[in-house]
């Protein structure tokens, strides 16, 4: 239980921080402020409680406990990096959900819906975050994938052809 506790609670200190730092000034390219917060954590909140008296007794008990908490902390912090992707961009799924959510119990007809979605331009807005976040480059009047972009179009598209999946969105 120990070890569970440091590991949420370690987890639960890196999203005060980044919830902090959010509230002072968003950054501009969020994904990797994000990383660097959550995943920067794991090795400062394992340090304190090595060296800080007070917090030794929370403290991982060897080399495998260490492995668990770094574990955790890793796949809650990747989790939660892929799952505030969509609600910081607001994928259609997202805009959709609390659109007929806030209709209430008679819900939204289909032409409200189509229309919701029309006015939200998702393309254009995850084409900005392509941009801001480098792995597009926007040349006069064409977009070209930056050497980022590319690495992360190929890995994808491995990881569908090994999926066995069909190319698209």
């Amino acid at each position: 239980m120990r070890i569970a506790l440091l590991a949420g609670g370690l987890f639960a200190a890196a999203f005060l921080v980044h919830w902090l730092v959010w509230r002072i000034r968003i950054p501009r390219r969020q994904t990797p402020a994000l990383l660097v917060i959550l995943l920067g954590s794991l090795p400062l909140g394992l340090a304190a409680v090595a060296y800080v008296p007070a917090l030794q007794p929370l403290g991982p008990l060897g080399f495998w406990e260490c492995i668990h908490v770094g574990t955790f902390h890793v796949a809650m912090s990747l989790g939660y990096i892929v799952c505030y992707s969509a609600l910081a961009e607001r994928s259609p799924s997202m805009t959709l959900l609390g659109f007929v959510d806030d209709a209430g119990p008679q819900g939204r007809s289909p032409d409200e819906v189509v229309s919701v979605l029309a006015r939200a331009q998702p393309v254009e807005a995850r084409l900005e975050a392509l941009v801001r976040h480098r792995a597009v480059v926007e040349t006069g009047d064409a977009y070209r994938l930056s050497a980022k972009g590319r690495f992360w179009a190929r890995a994808f598209s491995f990881w569908l052809c090994l999926m066995g999946a069909a190319k698209g969105g």
